[in-house]
Formats: C-alpha cells, sequence, structure tokens
C-alpha cells in the first residue's frame, strides 16, 4: 500500500498594500512619539540642571550673605543723630542724611572719597558759633566709613574703621559707634563700657545730645543683655 502523501503546504498571502501603509503609519508614529519624549526627557534634563544652578547661585548668594550681619533696625541704630553733624566739615551731615535715608552704600561712597581727599595733617573747622579749630579730616571720614559699615551690617570692617579713627583723634562719637558695633557682636561688657565713656565724654564737654544717645546705647545694652538672659532661663526650664 503506497503511503498517504503529506499536504503541500500552501505559500502564505502576500500582505496587501494598505496593510504596509497601516504598519509604516504606526512605525512613523512610534518614532515620532519615541521623539517627542526624548525632546521631552531633554527639555526636563535642561530644567532640572536649570534647576540646579538656581540652587547653586542661591548657596552662593547664601555664603556671600553669610559673612554680613543683618543691619540693625532703625530703632536701635540711633542715625537718627550724629554727635559729628555739627562741628564736623558739610559731607558729614549728608553722609548722615544718607544714614537716616536707608542709603549706607551711598554714604560710605562719600565717606570713601572724604578719605581719599583728606591730608595727613589736620585742617581747620569752624562750628557755628565757635572759634576755628583744628580737627583731622581723615578722622570724620574714618568715622564716617565706621558708621556706614555699621549700618550694611559689615561689623568688623566698622571695628577696624573705628580703631583707626582712634589714631586720629580719641573722641567720644567713635566710642559710641564702637559700642553699636559691639553689641551686634554679642560682646555685651566691651559694647556698656565703650557707650559709658562715650556718655561720659559728652557730659564733660557740655554736648547734651550727644550725652542723651550715648545713654539709649547704655540702656540698650541692659536690655539686650535682660533678654538674653530670660531667653537662657527659660530654655534652660523646658529642658527640665
Amino acid at each position: 500500500m503506497a503511503p498517504a502523501s503529506s499536504p503541500r503546504s500552501q505559500p502564505a498571502e502576500p500582505l496587501s498594500p494598505s496593510n504596509n501603509n497601516n504598519n509604516n503609519n504606526n512605525n512613523d508614529d512610534n518614532n515620532n512619539n519615541n521623539n517627542n519624549n526624548n525632546d521631552n526627557n531633554n527639555n526636563n534634563n535642561n530644567n532640572n540642571n536649570n534647576n540646579n544652578d538656581d540652587n547653586n547661585n542661591n548657596n552662593n548668594n547664601n555664603d556671600n550673605n553669610s559673612s554680613r550681619a543683618d543691619p540693625p533696625s532703625s530703632a536701635t541704630s540711633g542715625y537718627d543723630f550724629d554727635e559729628c553733624a555739627a562741628d564736623g566739615p558739610g559731607w558729614v551731615q549728608r553722609s548722615a542724611e544718607l544714614l537716616r535715608q536707608g542709603q549706607a552704600e551711598l554714604a560710605l561712597e562719600v565717606a570713601e572719597g572724604e578719605l581719599r581727599r583728606a591730608p595727613e595733617g589736620r585742617g581747620v573747622v569752624t562750628a557755628a558759633g565757635e572759634e576755628p579749630r583744628e580737627v583731622s579730616g581723615r578722622f570724620f571720614a574714618l568715622h564716617g566709613m565706621a558708621k556706614a559699615r555699621l549700618a550694611l551690617g559689615d561689623l568688623h570692617d566698622a571695628l577696624e574703621l573705628c580703631g583707626r579713627a582712634q589714631l586720629e583723634k580719641q573722641e567720644g562719637a567713635v566710642l559710641h559707634t564702637l559700642a553699636k558695633t559691639q553689641l551686634l557682636l554679642f560682646r555685651h561688657g566691651a559694647a556698656m563700657d565703650c557707650a559709658q565713656r562715650a556718655a561720659a565724654i559728652f557730659r564733660e564737654s557740655g554736648h547734651r545730645a550727644a550725652e542723651a544717645s550715648a545713654l539709649l546705647t547704655v540702656a540698650e545694652v541692659h536690655l539686650f543683655v535682660n533678654i538674653m538672659f530670660l531667653f537662657a532661663k527659660a530654655h534652660v526650664s523646658n529642658k527640665r
């Protein structure tokens, strides 16, 4: 008996043109979607990079700001009165007015310009109702720079400038500015000493307004010390 012949395999039917078009369209759509996704991913990466750059810039700004203390508030800065404005050169009053307006950068520029122009020796200044007297132009410039630095919160620069001003002339105005700077540096003992010495100098010279301003700083030091004491006491009580 002859073996049964195996069925002949039928050739596959060719794909119709419409199917090819559909497949091509689907492939194109998929490629477009992939490209769009890649573009979106690139955009997201760019956004992330931009955010990282912003964060780095913020960190840099924070680092730069960390070296500068917060400027003192107008309530405690005492810039509504300048001990040197009455008997100093005319620019001292302009600088004091800039400080009262919160324009410490401009006040610093004025004082720095005067320091460059100030001679090493002494000049003659005539205050209203007083005899002409010799003063150091460098003293007023250095003290003006110290007050501007204090207003900007550059406390260590203010300390250095006060020291340089004291080399030119020992005066209560510098001691008063020094007291304000020491207070913001939490050096309460030094702040109290400078403020009290300034008040004594003003008292001896009959400068009552300046004496009152220095005594106000003495009161501020007392207030600050008491506040710190109460804060520390409350902190200890909370731990118990």
